[in-house]
């Protein structure tokens, strides 16, 4: 009968439809999976990357304060060396400018003639000795 080839074939095309949705349904469900395993992939290497940063910022801070104290340590040895160098220059200076049988202005010798500065002379400490 007609109708019933008809109602056939009318099945038959909705089967196929169906089919073709379901297909397209399975494709978009297997998409819909890749970008969800896209996405967490992603998730994971941006926590690992944020991760680094925190390591490397941790790192550059420790290294800045070392440098930090490097300098200070640096700048400290800088102002020894040059209050060293300063008395060093003054010790050989002083004497130069202090002459033997030179008086302050009180009339006080700062140094006896006799005195010696660069040896101990006995004689003459002994002669200081005996004015005492």
């Amino acid at each position: 009968t007609a109708a019933a080839a008809a109602a056939e074939q009318r099945i038959n095309e909705l089967q196929q439809e169906n089919n073709a949705l379901a297909v397209g349904v399975a494709t978009s469900a297997l998409e819909h999976i890749k970008v969800n395993r896209i996405l967490k992939e992603t998730s994971a290497r941006a926590t690992e990357m944020e991760a680094k940063l925190a390591e490397e910022t941790s790192a550059r801070v420790k290294a800045e304060a070392t440098v930090a104290k490097a300098n200070k340590l640096a700048f400290g040895f800088g102002v020894f060396a040059l209050l060293a160098v300063l008395v060093l220059v003054l010790g050989m200076l002083i004497p130069q400018a202090v002459k033997p049988g030179q008086q302050f202005k009180s009339g006080t010798p700062l140094v006896n003639s006799s005195d010696s500065i660069t040896a101990f002379d006995e004689p003459a400490f002994d002669s200081l000795q005996a004015n005492k």
